[in-house]
């Protein structure tokens, strides 16, 4: 597997993937806002994503614009990891009332890229996925269609 997208430089690499591993054994999870299923866009990077203005100043940067967020239900119960999504959808939908987020169920196949648990982002679950250069959507093995995440809409503050 390369990952030559890990390059910060010609001559400078960030160790983004310290610690990462292939895993081609556990079932994730991946918060989507369709309900289509899984394409190669919802494993767009933030890099990757058109008209994004990213300011890198150091490997720690470089590397949160190249890691995707996903959550193992292999080894954490499934309902407690979408419950760790509602705060920030009842952010989102306060913006957007209407709008609906999901989430699927996969596991990646051989040669899709490597995996890092980093529980400090958000819950315990959460998993960095750093994709290969040779990444396409056939290296995920789908497991379920989109499932509607229930959200209550964020109470209005009211005004004294």
């Amino acid at each position: 597997m390369e990952f030559n997208n890990l390059r910060l430089t010609e001559s400078s690499v960030c160790d983004c993937m310290s610690g990462s591993q292939e895993d081609t054994e556990r079932t994730f999870v991946r918060r989507i806002t369709e309900n289509k299923s899984l394409r190669i866009r919802h494993f767009k990077t933030e890099l990757e994503k058109p008209d994004k203005v990213l300011v890198v100043n150091n490997c720690i940067d470089f590397c949160k614009y190249r890691e995707l967020s996903i959550n193992n239900i292999s080894d954490y119960d499934e309902e407690e990891v979408v419950a760790s999504y509602l705060p920030d959808i009842q952010k989102q939908l306060i913006f957007a009332p209407k709008k609906e987020f999901y989430y699927c169920k996969f596991r990646f196949k051989s040669g899709a890229g490597k995996t890092k648990h980093t529980p400090q982002h958000g819950h315990i679950s959460h998993y960095d996925f750093y994709k290969s250069d040779e990444f396409s959507i056939e290296h995920i093995d789908i497991l379920s269609l989109p499932i509607l995440i229930a959200c209550p809409l964020p109470t209005p503050v009211q005004e004294e």
